[in-house]
């Protein structure tokens, strides 16, 4: 969600307690076989400014470093 702040994306659960790490863990592994995680090394992105299309995180920094573009956002190849 754009302006979001950067926690939002991000949940952390506490590894004190051995029966919620052990659910977190099962819950991260049926993620990753679902495959319902980016890649950010190799997913499709968009400047907004321009329109540029772009592939991962590095060729986004190298475009807002050279443009001072920094709105992007993912989309999907057709």
């Amino acid at each position: 969600m754009a302006g979001a702040p950067l926690d939002f994306h991000t949940t952390v659960f506490p590894v004190s307690n051995e029966a919620i790490f052990k659910a977190a863990q099962t819950m991260a592994s049926n993620l990753r076989q679902k495959k319902a995680f980016t890649n950010t090394s190799t997913f499709a992105l968009r400047c907004e400014k321009c329109g540029q299309g772009l592939k991962g995180e590095k060729e986004a920094r190298a475009h807002a470093s050279l443009t001072g573009h920094a709105e992007f956002g993912e989309y999907t190849e057709s």
